[in-house]
């Protein structure tokens, strides 16, 4: 791996000090493909581009894209053959995702990473690190690659309600573990997300680094006089991690004070599988998750209470603009965040913000200056900083504008990119792999 990144790092330099840079992703675009790794990038590529580095995506499905140097990998899409999907999905049930991926996924990447190599000359592959993939790729490329924390689940994986003790979750947790001590560096979204997974897997501090997340330079502002009075907004998925449940419980709450506040309610429903707060026994199997209707029918027994809500379900980043700009307060509830995509985009906006002091939300906002932050899983506390903010106009504007002002100075696609370029170079000055990193042969 040394004289891996050597050589690319003199290839760098032969170019006018000019970064050719791959990236491999779920799905593209970002626009027909909601995922946070999409989104993540997406973000990132106009700084990227603005620092002149050459970016190419490598992505397991496109859907419409014509974009230069967008290469579809083809893995996401079912195989052409009846028994070629029979062998997959049965490959899925038996050996589980790591061998039914290493049979399509991990040689798509190879092959399309080693032709754009001999074509153009890459220095760097970053991909996610979900399910230790992103080792498997490094041990068969002659390229220094990134993973980027995106789910680790060892993190994710207890707040998404998951037990940890099944032996699928542990040999998750340990392929990820394997795969972030084989890669050449880690970048990550937080410094909670980053000291978390070296302290779970002794990863060394000096090839990783906490780049943070882009998010697009959005078209409208937040303007306190077309804010709807006591209109909250909720976006996320209703799951166990991202605290739908704590919203719908303190909306309850506050229409007993405010039986004039609307709740909006944006994201898919996959429901809680906790009994978080006492909520009722799911309908069905035992291990059935509890989806939003039921839990909305307990949260707020009165239909005319429930009225107040709005669930919207999947809506695309223009119309999440139009719904931001026309709400009274922004509400962040998450058990855990290893960034805050939605967070820092309201933030963009310059919309009163409302977060759980958890992950890289903690890192984002500080309380009563660019935001109010409350006690994750308690709705009694999340009510009185809403209520702060309802009540107090003149507050929630200048958290608003002073959240505008940290989200371009921190957060706009071009300071991202710089940090993520300037961490790219290192590893490839660095020149050498982590102590003790695997070696394995190349098919």
């Amino acid at each position: 791996m040394t004289a891996t990144i050597e050589r690319h790092s003199a290839a760098a330099a032969r170019r006018s000090d000019a970064l050719h840079v791959a990236y491999v992703v779920p799905g593209w675009p970002s626009a027909s493909y909601p995922s946070g790794i999409v989104t993540y990038f997406a973000g990132l590529l106009p700084g990227l581009k603005e620092l002149g580095v050459r970016v190419f995506v490598l992505a397991g499905e496109v859907r419409g894209s014509s974009e230069e140097h967008v290469i579809d990998l083809g893995y996401k899409r079912p195989a052409a053959t009846a028994l070629g999907r029979f062998s997959e999905a049965a490959l899925w049930r038996v050996a589980g995702p790591r061998w039914s991926h290493l049979w399509r996924q991990v040689p798509a990447i190879v092959s399309a990473v080693r032709n754009l190599d001999a074509e153009f000359g890459l220095d760097l592959l970053e991909m996610e690190e979900s399910f230790g993939w992103v080792g498997d790729v490094a041990a068969r490329l002659d390229l220094p690659v990134i993973a980027r924390l995106h789910g680790p689940w060892c993190i994710v994986g207890p707040h998404d309600g998951q037990d940890m003790t099944q032996s699928a979750n542990v040999r998750r947790v340990a392929r990820e573990g394997r795969a972030l001590r084989r890669v050449a560096g880690v970048s990550a979204p937080s410094r909670d997300v980053l000291a978390r997974v070296s302290g779970q897997y002794g990863i060394s501090l000096d090839r990783a680094e906490a780049t943070g997340g882009a998010v697009p330079r959005p078209s409208m502002r937040w303007n306190p006089d077309a804010a709807e009075p006591d209109s909250l907004l909720f976006i996320g998925r209703f799951d166990d991690v991202k605290g739908g449940d704590v919203m719908l419980r303190a909306f309850a709450k506050l229409l007993e004070r405010r039986p004039a506040a609307r709740l909006t309610f944006v994201g898919p429903d996959r429901g809680v599988r906790e009994p978080h707060g006492a909520a009722p026994a799911a309908p069905g199997p035992a291990d059935e998750p509890i989806k939003l209707a039921a839990y909305l029918k307990w949260a707020l027994p009165l239909p005319e209470r429930r009225a107040r809500v709005s669930c919207l379900g999947y809506q695309s980043a223009d119309a999440l603009m139009k719904l931001r700009a026309r709400h009274a307060v922004c509400v962040v509830p998450s058990r855990y965040e290893t960034f805050g995509n939605v967070a820092v985009e309201a933030m963009a906006m310059g919309c009163p913000l409302v977060v759980s002091n958890v992950g890289g939300l903690a890192e984002i906002v500080q309380h009563a200056r660019n935001g109010l932050v409350f006690e994750s899983g308690s709705p009694a506390m999340l009510v009185e900083c809403v209520e702060r903010l309802l009540d107090d106009r003149p507050l929630a504007a200048r958290l608003g504008a002073q959240a505008a002002i940290d989200a371009a100075a921190q957060y706009d696609p071009l300071p991202v990119a710089r940090r993520t370029v300037a961490f790219y170079r290192r590893v490839l000055e660095r020149g050498g792999a982590p102590r003790g990193a695997e070696k394995a042969a190349r098919p």
